[in-house]
């Protein structure tokens, strides 16, 4: 009865290893794909921000050429003066405006790449866990506690009946 009893045991010890070594594959293959995933949005930060600032140099560009336009069609000298103050400081603005939003892309594309990384360690980690579960460790362990309770039950009996010989007792088994 103890036999079936630690077999059942070893049985449902190896399908539970197995189980936990079938869950960390999965979480690892899933932090590798959100690896994958953060790093596409690290991308696709990047590039939208380069369009945004690309659009927003045209911008720039037309009111400059607006600017221009007003003064000259109102016979303004753009050489000096408030004119070219006014022209000056739309170049600056668009620039510095284009350069902010090219650097919030960036601080955007880094945070994504940070998420890649955390997540590929992430993936690493499981993989690492899933390759140190054995399912014969876990037999074997589960097979020596067994082993453990029935010493503490053969103790417990032979208290109880005057303590006999163990090896006396499976050999009478035999015969």
């Amino acid at each position: 009865m103890m036999v079936a009893g630690a077999a059942t045991k070893a049985y449902g010890a190896s399908q539970q290893a197995a189980a936990q070594q079938a869950s960390a594959n999965y979480q690892s293959q899933v932090m590798a794909n959100n690896a994958i995933i953060a790093q596409d949005q690290a991308t696709v930060a990047e590039n939208n921000g380069q369009v945004a600032a690309m659009n927003h140099d045209l911008q720039t560009a037309q009111t400059f050429g607006a600017q221009r336009a007003a003064f000259g069609a109102n016979g303004v000298d753009m050489s000096q003066g408030s004119a070219l103050n006014t022209l000056a400081t739309t170049q600056f603005m668009g620039q510095r405006d284009s350069a902010t939003i090219m650097d919030n892309a960036m601080r955007q594309a880094w945070g994504y790449k940070t998420q890649a990384a955390d997540y590929a360690s992430n993936a690493t980690a499981e993989k690492e866990i899933a390759s140190s579960i054995s399912s014969t460790a876990a037999v074997g362990t589960s097979l020596l506690g067994s082993a453990t309770q029935a010493n503490s039950a053969w103790q417990t009996y032979s208290s109880a009946n005057g303590n006999p010989n163990f090896w006396g007792t499976v050999k009478g088994w035999f015969s």
